[in-house]
C-alpha cells in the first residue's frame, strides 16, 4: 500500500509539473511562483514543492525571470538547508531527464554556488548523466571545459560516464573534450544502449591507492579507528598503509587525518596541502597513535563532515560503541542526513571482518552505498 501511495504521489507531482510548465512564459504566473518560492525557502518549507516551482521558473524564456531565479538560487546556497533545496531542484531535473532539462541545467552553470559548492557540482553531474541524449553530453562537456576546473571525485564520475557514452578516452583533458565535442556535437548520436563501468578507470590521482581503493579526490580525509581491538600488529599495519598512501599524494591535493576511540583526535583543524613537510609531520603523528577503549564512530564522522573534503576514508575493525549514537542503522541515517548537501564520498574499510553479511559488514557497506562511496574488506 505504501509503495502504491508513493507511486500515486509521484504521478500527481509529475502532472502538476507538466501543467505548470505550460505557464512558464506568463509574467504574472512567474511572478506569483517566484513570490511563493521565496516565502517557502525563508520558512524552510516543502523541499519537493519548492524544487518543482524553481524548475518551472528556470524553464522560462523571460529574461527577468531567469535573472531573478538564479539570484534566488545563489541566495539559497548560503545555508545548508538552502543548498539542499537548490540541489533538490537539480535532482528533480535529473529525475525528469528530458532533453529540455539539459538547457535548464546549463543555466545553472552560471551560479556562484556552482563555483563554490562541491555538493552542487556533484548534483549537476549526476543529473546531466541521466539525460540519455546529446544534450546531456553537452552539459557534461560544458562542465569539463568551464571556468571552474572539474577535478577530483566529480571529474572521475563525469569522465568515466562520457567515456562509456561516447567511446572517447580523453581522461580529464578539458581541451581535448572541447575540441572533440565542437567537431562532433552536430552529428553525435547517443547510443541506444550504454554499458556503464562499475569502477572508475580514469582521472585517478597519479595511481595512488588506499587498501587497493583508487583515490580520485583533490581533498581527502582519512579517519582511522584506534580503539583497543586495533592494538598490536593490526594498528601497526594500518599506520604503515596510511603513511604510504599519504606519502604518495600529489602536491596539488589536500588531506587531513582523524584518529578516534572514545575521543576524536584530528591531526589538523582543517585540510592541509600534501607537501613534503606536511606529509612527514603527518607520518610522525600517525606513528605516535596509541590504541585505547571504545569506538565512537559517529562522533568521528560528525567531525569529519565539518571538513571541506570531497572524500572520507573510514577504517575500522569493530562495531560502534561509546559515541553519541551507537546503533549502526541510526548512524547511517544520521550521517547520510548530515551529508545530504555536502555530498562527500564516504569510503569504508572493514578490518578483519569475519564473514560477509554480518551486522558490522552490512553497516559499513550501507554507509558507503548511501554516501557515494564503496566498501572494502581487508584481513589486517
Amino acid at each position: 500500500m505504501v509503495s502504491l501511495a508513493r507511486e500515486k504521489a509521484i504521478e500527481v507531482h509529475e502532472a502538476a509539473y507538466e501543467t505548470l510548465l505550460t505557464f512558464n512564459d506568463d509574467p504574472e504566473i512567474c511572478d506569483y511562483l517566484l513570490t511563493t518560492v521565496t516565502k517557502d525557502s525563508a520558512r524552510r518549507g516543502g523541499v519537493e514543492t519548492t524544487a518543482m516551482l524553481l524548475a518551472v521558473l528556470l524553464s522560462s524564456d523571460l529574461k527577468d525571470v531567469e535573472k531573478d531565479v538564479l539570484a534566488l538560487l545563489d541566495n539559497l546556497g548560503g545555508t545548508n538547508d538552502g543548498l539542499y533545496s537548490a540541489e533538490s531542484l537539480v535532482d528533480g531535473l535529473g529525475a525528469h531527464a528530458k532533453p529540455e532539462d539539459a538547457a535548464r541545467l546549463k543555466k545553472l552553470l552560471k551560479l556562484k554556488i556552482y563555483d563554490r559548492e562541491f555538493g552542487f557540482r556533484r548534483a549537476m553531474a549526476a543529473a546531466a548523466s541521466k539525460i540519455e541524449d546529446p544534450s546531456g553530453v553537452d552539459v557534461l562537456v560544458s562542465m569539463i571545459t568551464g571556468k571552474t576546473p572539474l577535478n577530483g571525485e566529480i571529474a572521475a564520475d563525469v569522465v568515466q560516464y562520457l567515456a562509456d557514452a561516447t567511446g572517447q578516452k580523453h581522461a580529464n583533458d578539458a581541451e581535448a573534450w572541447g575540441r572533440w565535442w565542437e567537431a562532433n556535437k552536430e552529428t553525435f548520436k547517443y547510443p541506444a544502449s550504454v554499458k556503464h563501468s562499475e569502477t572508475r578507470t580514469v582521472a585517478r590521482q597519479g595511481g595512488s591507492e588506499y587498501y587497493g581503493m583508487s583515490l580520485y579526490a583533490q581533498r581527502m580525509l582519512f579517519v582511522i579507528d584506534v580503539s583497543g581491538s586495533m592494538a598490536g600488529q593490526r594498528l601497526m599495519a594500518a599506520k604503515r598503509e596510511l603513511i604510504q598512501t599519504i606519502d604518495g599524494l600529489s602536491p596539488d591535493t589536500q588531506f587531513n587525518v582523524i584518529a578516534y576511540n572514545s575521543r576524536v583526535n584530528p591531526w589538523q583543524r582543517r585540510m592541509t596541502k600534501a607537501e613534503r613537510n606536511t606529509k612527514e609531520a603527518a607520518g610522525r603523528w600517525i606513528m605516535g597513535l596509541e590504541a585505547a577503549t571504545s569506538t565512537a564512530t559517529y562522533d568521528a564522522l560528525e567531525i569529519a563532515l565539518e571538513n571541506d573534503a570531497e572524500a572520507i576514508y573510514l577504517l575500522t575493525d569493530g562495531a560502534p560503541h561509546g559515541g553519541k549514537i551507537d546503533s549502526p542503522p541510526e548512524i547511517v541515517e544520521a550521517v547520510t542526513h548530515l551529508n545530504r548537501a555536502k555530498r562527500m564520498s564516504i569510503y569504508t574499510i572493514g578490518v578483519g571482518v569475519s564473514a560477509a553479511g554480518q551486522a558490522f559488514d552490512q553497516f559499513l557497506e550501507s554507509l558507503a552505498k548511501e554516501n557515494w562511496g564503496a566498501y572494502r574488506r581487508v584481513d589486517q
